[in-house]
C-alpha cells in the first residue's frame, strides 16, 4: 500500500505475503492479526481483505540482519517481493536456525526454493529445498515435495545429487540435499551458445547412466532438461530435481489433468496423458542433446 523510508505497508488480503507460524519468528515482536484470531502451525495463510501489515525493513546494501540471517535488498521495482523474501527468511531462522544457518537464495521454482546452508552440526555446506506453497497435507505440492525428498534419497549413484535429511516442523516442509558447486548445463550453454560433439557426449554420457540406474528401479524423472543437470567442480555431470519424478505404474497425468514437467522437453505421450516410461527420460534427454549441440531446440 505504502513504502516509506524504513518500512513497507501492505494489504494482506490481495496475495498472502506470509503463514501465521512465521510471525513468531519475526524479530522486534511483529504481530499480525484478522479478527483476534491465531492460526495453527498447519493453517492456509492469512486470507482477510480489511488488513494492514507494517513491516520494518532493512536498509537494501546495508548487510542488515534479520534473527542472524542476512537480508537480500529487493529488486529495483518490486517492495513486495522484498518484504516476502524478508519474512521467508525469518520463518526459516525461526524454525530451523537451530540446525543450519541460512546464507543466501540458490534458486526459485514455481513451489520452492532452495538455500545456501551451513549445517551447524556438521559444519558443512549443504543445499536447503523448502516448500513455499501452503503446507496442508493434502496438497499436491505437499505429495510432491514428500515424494521427491524419498525418491532422490532412496537413490545413490555418482551422478545423482543425494538428499541427506527432510523434515516437518509444521511451519515449513524442508529437505538438505548435497550442494553441487558449479553451474547447470542451461547456463553452460548461454554461456557457450552451444558445445562440440565431444562436450555433448561428455556431458550426457553420465546421465545416460544415472538414468539406466533409475529405469532399472522402476522411476521415470520425467524433466529431464539442461537446467537440471548440474557440472560439479570436478567436471562431471550430476542429475538433480526429481520434483516430478514417478514409479512406472503411477507415471500419467496428474488427477486435475494438469501436465507435469517443461513442454519443450515433453514426450508426445505426456501431451497426451498417455503412460510414460523410462523412454519418455530418454526423449527429452534428445531433445536435450539437440539442443547442446545447435544451440537450438528442435521444435
Amino acid at each position: 500500500l505504502a513504502a516509506g523510508g524504513g518500512s513497507d505497508v501492505c494489504h494482506a488480503g490481495e496475495r498472502p505475503l506470509v503463514p501465521a507460524p512465521s510471525l513468531s519468528a519475526l524479530p522486534g515482536g511483529w504481530q499480525m492479526g484478522t479478527a483476534g484470531k491465531r492460526m495453527s502451525a498447519r493453517s492456509r495463510p492469512i486470507q482477510a481483505s480489511n488488513v494492514a501489515l507494517y513491516v520494518p525493513l532493512p536498509v537494501p546494501g546495508s548487510g542488515a540482519k534479520l534473527s542472524g540471517v542476512t537480508a537480500e535488498p529487493p529488486p529495483a521495482g518490486d517492495s513486495r517481493q522484498g518484504v516476502e523474501d524478508a519474512f521467508r527468511l525469518a520463518q526459516l531462522d525461526g524454525a530451523l536456525g537451530d540446525r543450519f544457518e541460512i546464507l543466501r537464495v540458490l534458486g526459485k521454482g514455481g513451489s520452492g526454493r532452495v538455500y545456501l546452508v551451513r549445517n551447524r552440526r556438521l559444519d558443512r555446506l549443504e543445499a536447503l529445498k523448502v516448500l513455499t506453497e501452503e503446507t496442508d497435507d493434502r496438497s499436491p505440492f505437499v505429495r510432491r515435495f514428500t515424494q521427491e525428498a524419498r525418491l532422490a534419497a532412496s537413490l545413490k549413484h555418482p551422478n545423482l545429487v543425494s538428499v541427506y535429511d527432510a523434515g516437518d516442523t509444521g511451519a515449513v516442509l524442508w529437505f538438505t540435499m548435497e550442494l553441487v558447486e558449479g553451474p547447470s548445463l542451461a547456463r553452460v550453454l548461454d554461456t557457450a551458445g552451444r558445445l562440440s560433439e565431444a562436450e555433448t557426449v561428455a556431458a550426457l554420457l553420465p546421465i545416460l547412466d544415472a538414468l539406466a540406474y533409475i529405469h532399472q528401479r522402476d522411476i521415470v524423472h520425467r524433466d529431464i532438461k539442461p537446467s537440471n543437470i548440474m557440472i560439479d567442480a570436478s567436471g562431471l555431470p550430476r542429475l538433480t530435481d526429481f520434483g516430478v519424478a514417478k514409479t512406472v505404474d503411477s507415471a500419467r497425468k496428474t488427477a486435475t489433468g494438469a501436465l507435469l514437467g517443461t513442454p519443450a522437453y515433453l514426450a508426445p505421450e505426456q501431451f497426451v496423458g498417455g503412460r510414460v516410461d523410462g523412454r519418455t527420460d530418454i526423449y527429452a534427454l534428445g531433445v536435450t542433446m539437440y539442443e547442446l549441440l545447435t544451440g537450438t531446440l528442435p521444435f
